[in-house]
């Protein structure tokens, strides 16, 4: 632990890879466990280019808890935003949660992202941003990496589908 402002925490820790996780938050919602995995439920800590993928995020309530949201951010291996949502931008915010709920989010996703390592930070939290109401933030939750085995070779962080037509005039 090294912070407590009242009723919020922050821990740091160094993972396997040497990288430090930070998970904060005032603890009325626990994350119990991120999962990334493809569409028939394989664990991914490699995926490819463009490949569909599920983030599963299991939480459970420690309070009653009037407004819950759920998000996902996306950085890269330098830590840059790459991607992020929550379910107040998808209209699924949960009201009225009670204490002791066990609630499991999944996202649908195709991993449209360059070759390269990434870690997914998920929040739960109320309102739009985890900025009003954190109730727990884990940075790193999930690390994998993205390989291209089967696009044309592209350049960047994210890969975009492209059709090219071509007209010459003799």
């Amino acid at each position: 632990l090294i912070a407590d402002r009242g009723t919020l925490s922050i821990d740091q820790k160094i993972l396997s890879d040497g990288k430090v996780q930070t998970v904060s938050g005032s603890g009325e919602v626990i994350i119990e466990q991120v999962t990334l995995s493809d569409a028939e439920g394989n664990l991914l800590d490699v995926a490819r280019v463009g490949q569909d993928a599920v983030l599963t995020v299991t939480v459970t309530a420690m309070s009653d808890i009037a407004e819950l949201v759920m998000g996902f951010l996306v950085r890269d291996r330098l830590g840059l935003d790459v991607f992020g949502t929550n379910s107040y931008h998808t209209d699924d915010v949960m009201t009225d949660v009670k204490q002791g709920a066990k609630l499991t989010y999944r996202y649908h996703l195709p991993l449209n992202f360059g070759i390269g390592s990434y870690s997914i930070a998920v929040a739960a939290h109320c309102d739009y941003s985890h900025l009003a109401g954190n109730y727990q933030w884990v940075d790193r939750a999930v690390v994998f990496k993205v390989v291209n085995t089967d696009k044309p070779a592209f350049a960047g962080l994210a890969w975009l589908p492209v059709d090219v037509d071509v007209d010459m005039d003799a």
